[in-house]
């Protein structure tokens, strides 16, 4: 998927995208996020360089 990210999961309606790190296995939920971003993110050709500059730092997260 990315050489830091493991995983990503979307859930539509309630617009929560999860987000499990390669590092160290940690998962956030990041929240707010817009479907039309999901669509975005998924298309990219680098996961990881469309993370740091569209998503981290951006929207509220939680670690689960």
């Amino acid at each position: 998927m990315s050489s830091i990210i493991a995983s990503v999961g979307y859930n539509t309606s309630e617009e929560i995208l999860e987000i499990e790190f390669k590092r160290n296995r940690d998962i956030w939920q990041y929240s707010e996020v817009p479907n039309l971003l999901w669509t975005e993110f998924v298309k990219s050709n680098s996961k990881g360089k469309f993370f740091l500059k569209e998503i981290k730092d951006k929207y509220p997260r939680v670690k689960i």
